[in-house]
């Protein structure tokens, strides 16, 4: 009897241990499965356009250092893993998913993921999970442990969060360009080194809204916003201004809170307002007349009344 117990553990083991090495180009339709999982990404590797990935629930991905993922088609996971292939791993290990190219729209959708220990790449800030041009979805997962940004959003991008949490990275997420970012349902954008929504660029060329969320939007740079333009802030929101940073408005602005609730305006290190951003600046902020107004961090003798569709707004001054 213990002879036969022993042959199935060791019949085992080698199902156990399987894996799947994969780089270089997935050029049609293809499934990974539990059996062949983990799948160990050895080299950059690219979903073709008009191709889809589908990941299987189960399955484990996982990433050597200095790789990527392409998504120029279609990634479809669920109850799927994305993480290091490091012994121990840590933040940085490998770079990053991007979905989409200048010429490719691609598409990728997580739902009950976990995607962590990326964010590592040839510039200082990239996201662990980066929506070129497309629309990347996030249902009921984690982005944790980016180096960078756990998510950032270009100009042609699309993002929608419902139900997740993005932690432990430097910012959750970033626009470097006027992407398109919604929430839906119970997000936590908390315990990251900086607690926020960074706005990394310098103006805004196309309508942009800035979707309800519990975290500020921060601006570190002058913005501006062209003529003919719209930047709608929903009710709630909280917006932080770096030292010597400002808002122009060239086009239209749009703050108007709901009733009994309050649209804020304020500086970076106000920790008052939507918690610790994760830096001490101190700048008053202010409105400036002039073309199209500017709203931002400047001198107090200008403090002048708020552009004209900005209502039941707050300016604080720390």
């Amino acid at each position: 009897m213990l002879r036969y117990v022993l042959s199935i553990v060791f019949l085992m083991v080698p199902c156990v241990m399987s894996q799947t090495n994969v780089s270089g180009t997935i050029a049609s339709d293809s499934t990974w499965d539990l059996a062949g999982s983990p799948y160990i990404v050895t080299g950059n590797l690219t979903i073709n356009n008009g191709v889809t990935l589908t990941v299987d629930a189960g399955v484990d991905v996982k990433f050597n250092s200095n790789t990527s993922l392409f998504v120029y088609g279609g990634l479809t996971a669920q109850d799927a893993e994305f993480t290091s292939n490091a012994g121990t791993p840590a933040a940085g290990d490998w770079n990053y998913i991007q979905i989409g190219s200048s010429n490719n729209t691609g598409s990728a959708s997580f739902t009950n993921c976990d995607i962590k220990y990326g964010g590592l790449s040839y510039t200082s800030a990239n996201g662990m999970l980066y929506c070129y041009r497309g629309t990347l979805t996030l249902n009921n997962s984690n982005v944790s442990f980016s180096k960078n940004y756990g998510i950032l959003a270009w100009t042609s991008g699309i993002v929608n969060i419902t139900n997740s949490a993005i932690f432990s990275c430097d910012w959750p997420v970033a626009y470097n360009g006027s992407g398109d970012v919604n929430f839906t349902g119970t997000n936590n954008l908390t315990g990251n080194t900086h607690n926020g929504i960074y706005l990394n660029y310098a103006s805004t060329a196309t309508d942009m809204d800035l979707a309800k969320i519990d975290v500020p939007y921060v601006f570190l740079q002058g913005h501006t916003l062209s003529a003919g333009k719209t930047l709608t802030i929903a009710s709630t929101n909280m917006i932080k201004f770096g030292t010597n940073a400002s808002l122009k408005i060239n086009g239209t602005l749009i703050a108007s809170a709901n009733t009994g609730e309050t649209i804020y305006f304020t500086a970076y290190n106000n920790d008052n307002i939507g918690g610790d951003s994760g830096n001490e600046l101190f700048q008053r902020l202010t409105t400036h007349p002039g073309s199209g107004g500017i709203i931002g961090i400047g001198d107090p003798d200008y403090p002048g009344p708020f552009p004209e569709h900005v209502h039941h707004c707050v300016q604080v001054v720390p």
